[in-house]
């Protein structure tokens, strides 16, 4: 047993190596170690984590044998520098798996943290974390979660990922700072800019408000167009706030990793380059590297700072599971549905990463090999990041990853690197003519995948979904403006400026489409602030009053404040 456990280790070594220098002897050697090691065992569980690395080692073989025999016109698809994490595996059809798998039905939830255990203690990771999981999946309750077993089942998990880590000795990093005060810190600054925008928007309340007017009073719209313009003031500052106290967290990280290898530029993506961004966002960005730096010792460098500001931010509290894709709760890659089972409905929903799902993956991590789609690195140069906005590669990725890497923002670092990068993405966009054809071609699959959001909402007797019936419909409609016109610029309060300046749209429009802005904006920040988290159900319903009944004086009535019925 503990010669299969050696030998199984040292095709995880030769796996990982050939995986990241792409060298298929050490993957032959891998494959080689595991045929080896599947020779001496004799246990059904053990086989099948066998089995899954060999098929995974000869999948990756191949695809880099596929990627290899491309023409160099195929392979701009492919970004260079993608450091893989690990992947899931796809489980074979055998009887010995089948016989396995109907024998861990029959088990109990304490039969499989038994046995799971056991496994953590002897060493056998795969079939802990495997037993763990299912344990936690016999008791998992959405709607009435047990919120004692599921934290011991991940209390479990954690020990287990505690344990790969120590053998991988990947992102460990040795410090004698204190976490939990830094994390404490942090978190307290946090809250004070969530308390700060709830003052900041009451305050709004009683300076700016149109609904004292009739509809059709040309006071109403001067008092509207007042208040929009403190909603922009109030969600530019809320964005400041955030790109300081991203940088603070940067630096931290760096004081502990120490200085970076080359010129660097963190730069803000979605949300926080449009300013419109919530103190309860995801937190979306990607990393400029000096030209020239580009190699293995870079990279590794700021994965690791990527992987040490992911920690911090883990720390806070407020990061749901199912978006780190651990492949036993909610493998994103498979085509089975019962494998994205796990839902967190537990953990607050604030401060984030995007998540690691395939449509996601807006961090400097990237994204995996997908069946249809090869692997990303958003960790590049400024030339290379450029080139997502070619239109042969915005065409093999989706148009989504080139519109988004298209509005920036600098965050922290050098913002040369920023400057750089527009200016390539100018070229790129008004260069070529295939280009040139790319942002009203983007513009069109825009309107066309969101069609619904055209349709006309009905919203009697039902909660709305603030983000997808509200939010996105102005904002659908300003980046289709923006990419028609072809202006580059983050900010969509800019863009709607932009468009006034260059004569696309007359005044009175320009200030329509502040309002429609900022009151979606508006009402999806109340309603994060409200329900404490990214909770987007809110009321549609308007302050009502009841006749009251036999002298009482009871009164209901829905708060101004989206998603709190007050009685």
């Amino acid at each position: 047993m503990l010669e299969t456990e050696a030998i199984k280790s040292l095709g995880g070594m030769f796996l990982k190596r050939g995986t990241e220098t792409k060298d298929t002897t050490d993957l032959t050697k891998a494959s080689a170690l595991y045929n080896t090691a599947l020779a001496r065992c004799g246990r059904i569980q053990g086989t099948m984590a066998l089995v899954h690395r060999l098929l995974y080692t000869a999948r990756i073989r191949q695809e880099m044998k596929t990627i290899g025999n491309k023409s160099p016109k195929h392979r701009v698809h492919q970004q260079k520098g993608h450091v893989p994490r690990d992947s899931p595996m796809t489980s074979p059809n055998t009887d010995a798996i089948g016989h396995a798998k109907r024998s861990q039905q029959s088990m109990t939830y304490e039969d499989h943290l038994k046995t799971g255990d056991r496994a953590l203690t002897d060493g056998k990771l795969d079939v802990a974390e495997q037993n763990f999981a299912s344990a936690l999946r016999l008791i998992h309750d959405p709607n009435k979660p047990d919120r004692c077993k599921e934290a011991d089942c991940l209390c479990r998990l954690g020990d287990v990922y505690v344990q790969q880590g120590k053998r991988t000795k990947e992102a460990n990093v040795e410090t004698n700072l204190c976490s939990s005060n830094s994390a404490k810190r942090d978190q307290k600054r946090l809250e004070e800019t969530r308390t700060r925008a709830k003052s900041q928007l009451d305050a709004i309340d009683e300076q700016h408000n149109p609904y004292q007017y009739d509809e059709d009073d040309p006071a109403m719209i001067a008092v509207e167009a007042e208040r929009a313009e403190a909603v922009k003031a109030l969600f530019k500052n809320i964005a400041k706030d955030r790109q300081m106290f991203i940088r603070d967290l940067v630096d931290e990280c760096i004081a502990v990793l120490g200085p970076p290898p080359c010129k660097y530029a963190f730069i803000g993506l979605g949300s926080q380059a449009t300013e419109l961004v919530t103190p309860y966002s995801d937190l979306e960005f990607a990393i400029l590297i000096e030209e020239g730096k580009d190699n293995d010792v870079t990279r590794r460098y700021f994965l690791n700072l990527t992987h040490y500001l992911h920690l911090k931010v883990i720390n806070h509290g407020e990061t749901i599971l199912p978006p780190l894709a651990i492949p036993s709760l909610n493998d994103f890659q498979s085509e089975d549905p019962e494998k994205d089972w796990f839902f967190d409905s537990v953990t607050p929903r604030g401060l984030a990463f995007d998540g690691f799902m395939p449509w996601a993956c807006k961090t400097p991590f990237g994204r995996d090999k997908t069946k249809t789609k090869h692997p990303v690195s958003l960790i590049q140069t400024p030339a290379e990041m450029a080139k997502f906005q070619q239109l042969e590669v915005s065409l093999a990725e989706g148009y989504h990853l080139s519109d988004i890497l298209r509005r920036v923002v600098f965050l922290t670092g050098e913002d040369t690197l920023v400057t750089e990068y527009k200016e390539k993405l100018e070229g790129i966009i008004t260069g070529d003519l295939l280009s040139r054809f790319k942002s009203p071609l983007s513009a069109l699959k825009m309107l066309w995948e969101n069609r619904e959001q055209f349709h006309p909402l009905k919203t009697e007797g039902q909660l709305l979904n603030v983000k997808k019936d509200i939010y996105r419909f102005p904002g659908i409609a300003i980046e289709v403006l923006a990419l028609w016109c072809q202006i580059t610029l983050a900010s969509t309060w800019d863009v709607i400026d932009e468009l006034k300046t260059r004569g696309k749209t007359r005044e009175e429009n320009a200030t329509h489409l502040t309002v429609l802005t900022s009151i979606s904006a508006e009402l999806r920040l109340r309603t994060y602030l409200n329900n404490g988290g990214q909770k987007d159900s809110m009321s549609p319903l308007v302050k009502m009053k009841l006749q009251p009944k036999h002298g009482t004086s009871r009164h209901c009535w829905i708060s101004k404040q989206p998603g709190v019925i007050l009685e």
